[in-house]
Parts: structure tokens; C-alpha cells; sequence
């Protein structure tokens, strides 16, 4: 086994080199510096953060909101009135805003994550609960939902695609 080259250091002592390139000692770029910098910012917040992330607490609320998303709305469409909708929007509002919350502490604190399969993932399933709340039927009207403008909307809705469709059936007669 050959040992590593010897180098004189400032104080006039010779140490081992730790490049192995006789004569050039190793120094970190300024790319590796940066990194290692951010590596310690991330280091030093990531075990609280990680903590959090796989506290028993946070995980059985993680699940209960996760089985509210998949059947909230099911359940209240079959077993509760109109009045009661505005309590089961604002449960599906507030499990939004929970998955958004851990998405972010997941893409910051966990390198693996970060624009891979499950970031897609839950995207994507976060997204489709927007249609569980009275959200876009309180953008597309400007009401709080209450259901009689919005029937007359979705009317005219439909009136306009069914002429729009008409439009394009008359294009390809002639």
C-alpha cells in the first residue's frame, strides 16, 4: 500500500496531501462551497422538520383528511342537506390547504421528493378537490354558492356550447 504524497504546510511541518496530485493540495470549489452552505441551512431545520413529518400526530391527520378527500363529498351528497354543504366545502378547504402544507415541507426538507412520481402525485389529487368546494362556483358567479344564480349559469352554459356546437356542425356542412 503506497502512502499519500507529502506536502509542506504554512507552518513548515509535512503533512500527508489529501489530493494525491503531488503538489497541488485539494481545495473545494466555489460550486461544492455553496452547496455544502446550503446543505447546512437544510441540515440545520431539517430534523424539527422531520420530526414533524413523521410524528404519529401529523401521519393519523394525514389519513383522516386523506379518507375525507377520497369519500367527503360522496357522503355528503348522500346523507346530508344543502344546508350542510358550506361545513363539508370548508373541510375539503381546510384538508387542501393541509396536503399544500405538507407538499412544501416534503419538497423542502426531503431532496428525493422534489419533482419526482409522488410531488406529480399529489398535485394532481389536491387539485381534483377544488371541484369538492363551492370555489369555482363562488369565481364563475360571484356568489357564495347559494345555487339559484348558478343554475341559470350552468344553463347558459350549456345553451352556449350546444350553439357552439351547432356553429361547428353548419362549418363542416358546408
Amino acid at each position: 500500500m503506497e502512502a499519500a504524497p507529502l506536502t509542506p504546510s504554512a507552518s513548515g511541518a509535512v503533512t500527508p496531501m489529501a489530493s494525491g496530485i503531488s503538489g497541488v493540495p485539494s481545495t473545494p470549489s466555489a460550486a461544492a462551497a455553496a452547496k455544502a452552505l446550503e446543505n447546512q441551512i437544510v441540515i440545520k431545520n431539517e430534523p424539527i422538520m422531520d420530526k414533524i413529518l413523521k410524528s404519529k400526530e401529523f401521519n393519523i391527520l394525514m389519513v383522516v383528511l386523506t379518507v375525507y378527500a377520497l369519500f367527503g363529498d360522496d357522503i355528503r351528497l348522500a346523507f346530508y342537506d344543502l344546508d350542510d354543504d358550506q361545513v363539508f366545502f370548508n373541510l375539503s378547504i381546510f384538508a387542501m390547504v393541509m396536503f399544500i402544507i405538507e407538499m412544501a415541507l416534503q419538497f423542502y426538507f426531503r431532496i428525493e421528493y422534489r419533482w419526482g412520481f409522488y410531488f406529480v402525485l399529489d398535485i394532481l389529487s389536491t387539485a381534483s378537490m377544488i371541484p369538492d368546494t363551492n370555489l369555482l362556483n363562488e369565481l364563475m358567479t360571484g356568489e357564495g354558492g347559494d345555487g339559484g344564480e348558478a343554475a341559470g349559469t350552468l344553463k347558459a352554459g350549456k345553451t352556449s356550447r350546444a350553439g357552439a356546437k351547432a356553429g361547428r356542425v353548419v362549418k363542416i356542412v358546408r
